[in-house]
C-alpha cells in the first residue's frame, strides 16, 4: 500500500466562512470518501491529509502545473488538490497535472468545501471528478468517452463508425467487446454514489503499478508490427480517421499471406503520440471474394490491455469474415411419369395360335432389336415431354423409329 500525503490549496472564497478546525475536518472527510472509492476498487494507494494552504493567485492551473512527461518519481510523492474559485456557483472544470516537485495535482473550480455528511450532488461531483483526474494521472490514452462517437470517414464498407448515443452502447461492436469500461469513471458519468464507481481492470493495474507516464511501461506492443489474422489471401486496408479535420487516410494496405497473417505499422514515432485523436485508434477493413466486407476498430486500450494485463510485446487480433449469402435455388418441380404420345399405327393384337416352336424361335431373333427400338421410343417420348426447344428434332427421330418398328412388324408377319 502506497501512502500519499495530500496538500489542499484553496482560493479563499471556497473556505472563507470556515474556521481552521472546520477546514481540516472537511478535508479529512473528503479524503475518507475518496479512499472508500479506492478501497472498493482494490486500489493499493491511500491519500492522507497533510495540510492546507490559501492561495488567491489569479494564475490559472495550466500556468502553474505541467502535463509534460519529465522524470517523475515513482514513489514517495504527494498529491495536491487545488480548488480554484468557482464563477457560477457550482464545481466544474476538473483537470490533472504535475508539479515540478513531482507532486500529482488534481485541480478544479469549487463552489465550497462541503461538510462530510453533505448529500449535495455538487459534493459528490467534486469526489467523482477528482477520482476521474486521479486515474488520469496514471493512464495516458486521454478521455475514454472519446469512444462514444467516432466517425468512419473512409466512405468504404463496412462502416465502422461508433455512435453510442444513437445506436446504444450494447449495439456497438467495440463496446460489446469492452463491457468492463461501461461503468468506469473514465467513461461513465451517470453515477450518483461512491459505490457506483467501478474502475476497470486495466486502469486498476496501471494505478497499482509503477506507472506515471508512457515511458514507465515495462513493455508495449510493437506499434510498427501490429498483427491481423484473416482468411488467407484477403485484402486488408488500414485507415486513420481524423474527425477534427473531417478526413480519413489509408496508412497501410495489402494481402494476407497463405496463413491469413497481415501486419501493419501504426505510423507514429512513439507511444506518447497515441493518447488522442487521430492516432489513438485505427480502422481495419478486410475484403475477400465470397465473403462480406468486415472490419474492426483497434484502440490504444487494446494495445495497453495486451501489454499491462497479458505482458505481450506483439499485439495480435483476428477479424471474422462472414460468407456471402448463398443464392436461393427454387425447388425442382415434382417429377411425374411423362405422357407418351401414342404410336401410329397401333400394333394389332395377334390372335392366339397353337404352339409352333420353330416359329417362336424365329420371332426371338427380332426380340433384342424390338426391345432396343421400343426403349429408344420411350426415351425420345420423355425428352419430347420436357425439352420444348427440341420438339422438331425429336419428331423426326420418332418418325425414323416408327419406320423401324413397322419394318420389324412386317418381318414378323412373314414368318
Amino acid at each position: 500500500m502506497e501512502i500519499h500525503p495530500v496538500k489542499f490549496i484553496f482560493h479563499s472564497s471556497v473556505v472563507s466562512e470556515l474556521f481552521n478546525s472546520e477546514i481540516i475536518n472537511r478535508c479529512k472527510g473528503f479524503l475518507e470518501k475518496f479512499n472508500t472509492v479506492l478501497t472498493n476498487n482494490q486500489i493499493e494507494r491511500f491519500l492522507l491529509f497533510k495540510e492546507y494552504i490559501i492561495n488567491d493567485s489569479d494564475n490559472k492551473a495550466r500556468d502553474l502545473y505541467t502535463n509534460s512527461y519529465f522524470d517523475l518519481p515513482l514513489e514517495n510523492y504527494e498529491f495536491w488538490i487545488h480548488a480554484y474559485k468557482s464563477e457560477n456557483g457550482t464545481s466544474y472544470n476538473a483537470m490533472t497535472g504535475m508539479d515540478m516537485s513531482g507532486a500529482a495535482v488534481l485541480y478544479e473550480r469549487w463552489n465550497k468545501l462541503y461538510e462530510p455528511e453533505s448529500t449535495n450532488p455538487d459534493y459528490f461531483w467534486q469526489i467523482f471528478s477528482m477520482v476521474h483526474e486521479f486515474i488520469h494521472h496514471y493512464i495516458f490514452p486521454g478521455e475514454l468517452y472519446y469512444l462514444a462517437e467516432v466517425k468512419d470517414l473512409s466512405d468504404t464498407d463496412p462502416n465502422l463508425s461508433i455512435d453510442v448515443r444513437f445506436d446504444g452502447i450494447e449495439n456497438v461492436t467495440w463496446w460489446k467487446d469492452h463491457q468492463e469500461y461501461y461503468n468506469d469513471p473514465m467513461y461513465n458519468f451517470n453515477v450518483s454514489t461512491i459505490n457506483d464507481i467501478k474502475i476497470s481492470r486495466l486502469h486498476r493495474a496501471l494505478i497499482n503499478g509503477k506507472y506515471r507516464s508512457p515511458k514507465h511501461l515495462a513493455s508495449f506492443p510493437d506499434i510498427k508490427n501490429i498483427n491481423i489474422t484473416t482468411q488467407p489471401e484477403s485484402k486488408i486496408v488500414v485507415w486513420k480517421t481524423d474527425n477534427q479535420n473531417n478526413e480519413a487516410t489509408i496508412i497501410s494496405e495489402g494481402i494476407s499471406d497463405i496463413n491469413g497473417l497481415f501486419n501493419f505499422n501504426w505510423t507514429v514515432n512513439d507511444i506518447t503520440e497515441l493518447s488522442s485523436e487521430p492516432d489513438r485508434l485505427r480502422l481495419v477493413k478486410v475484403y475477400k471474394n465470397g465473403y462480406k466486407p468486415s472490419g474492426k476498430v483497434i484502440d490504444i486500450l487494446d494495445l495497453l490491455e495486451a501489454s499491462v494485463l497479458e505482458n505481450k510485446t506483439i499485439y495480435s487480433t483476428g477479424i471474422n469474415q462472414e460468407l456471402l449469402d448463398s443464392p436461393i435455388i427454387p425447388d425442382k418441380p415434382p417429377v411425374t411419369d411423362p405422357v407418351i404420345p401414342p404410336l401410329d399405327p397401333i400394333l394389332p393384337v395377334l390372335p392366339p395360335s397353337p404352339p409352333q416352336p420353330i416359329i417362336i424361335n424365329r420371332i426371338d431373333r427380332y426380340r433384342p432389336l424390338l426391345n432396343d427400338v421400343l426403349q429408344e421410343i420411350y426415351g425420345c417420348s420423355t425428352e419430347f415431354a420436357y425439352i420444348k426447344d427440341k420438339q422438331e428434332e425429336l419428331s423426326k427421330r420418332m418418325k425414323v423409329l416408327h419406320d423401324k418398328l413397322s419394318d420389324i412388324y412386317n418381318k414378323i408377319k412373314t414368318i
